[in-house]
């Protein structure tokens, strides 16, 4: 079922039902985590990096913001979203959860570590990296998986549609079908576009896994050796990303990416979906 958010006008006040909720900082997995809840508005930006902060003066380690329970946003909140992003140049904080609308309204987000459960980034961020093909973000425990490598060529976007049709109607997954070749298409097409090397491949893993609240998800990743998450090139390949970002937000839950430097380098960017 789609998460419904609900988007506040900017300069509207939310209500104390609605105003940003920051529970204390927790660790999981020795990882700190700072939790957003409601509606992010500029003030629990502000509250959201100060918990941040602290967290970095106290453990010194990778901080988890998780963003599975923000409702909705202003914009004045995703700016601060985005400054806290901003200024951890060492690359210390994490996203978890984020909506794919939020991503599609400040794409910028998508340069940063972003994984679909705080439980992925926890192992991530935790785990020694394992030889290639890896489960990728979300599969903590996993009740399904596969993935496949294909050459990064114009023919691979209907051979990884093909596959990835066969496989989720196999999974019982047949409803999210259309949707997700939709944005199969969009990732691979964009992955091939950037490719420089006649030799380079792609991978595409799918699976399925539940959350802490048992809900079953579906998450589909795309692996390749691109080296930015984000936007990156002319105007004109930036704008594309941009308008890709848009149209897979349009059909999914949750939207992000993160990098892998060993054993090889790697980019994965993701989209999830949650199951009936």
């Amino acid at each position: 079922m789609p998460h419904h958010l609900h988007f506040p006008r900017e300069g509207r006040i939310p209500t104390a039902q609605q105003r940003t909720l920051s529970p204390a900082p927790s660790t999981y997995r020795g990882v700190a985590l700072v939790a957003v809840a409601g509606v992010l508005d500029e003030q629990g930006a502000a509250a959201l990096r100060r918990d941040v902060e602290a967290q970095h003066v106290r453990r010194g380690g990778p901080v988890v913001v998780s963003l599975e329970r923000a409702t909705g946003w202003t914009r004045s909140g995703l700016v601060g979203l985005e400054r806290l992003a901003h200024s951890d140049p060492a690359g210390k904080v994490a996203f978890a959860a984020p909506p794919s609308m939020m991503i599609a309204a400040l794409p910028g987000l998508i340069g940063y570590p972003t994984f679909p459960s705080v439980e992925s980034a926890a192992a991530v961020l935790t785990a020694p990296p394992g030889p290639l093909p890896h489960l990728p973000a979300g599969a903590v425990h996993p009740t399904r998986y596969a993935h496949r490598p294909f050459p990064s060529e114009p023919a691979s976007v209907f051979t990884a549609r093909h596959w990835a049709r066969t496989l989720l109607i196999d999974w019982g997954c047949r409803p999210h079908v259309p949707a997700v070749l939709s944005a199969l298409s969009e990732l691979a097409a964009t992955s091939i576009a950037a490719s420089t090397n006649t030799t380079d491949t792609f991978q595409v893993a799918a699976h399925t896994w539940r959350d802490h609240d048992r809900v079953r998800h579906l998450t589909v990743s795309l692996i390749d050796a691109h080296p930015h998450l984000g936007p990156h090139g002319d105007q004109v390949d930036a704008a594309a990303f941009r308008r890709g970002l848009r149209h897979i937000a349009s059909l999914t839950d949750r939207l992000g990416s993160y990098r892998r430097h060993e054993p090889q380098a790697c980019r994965i960017i993701w989209f999830s979906s949650q199951l009936a």
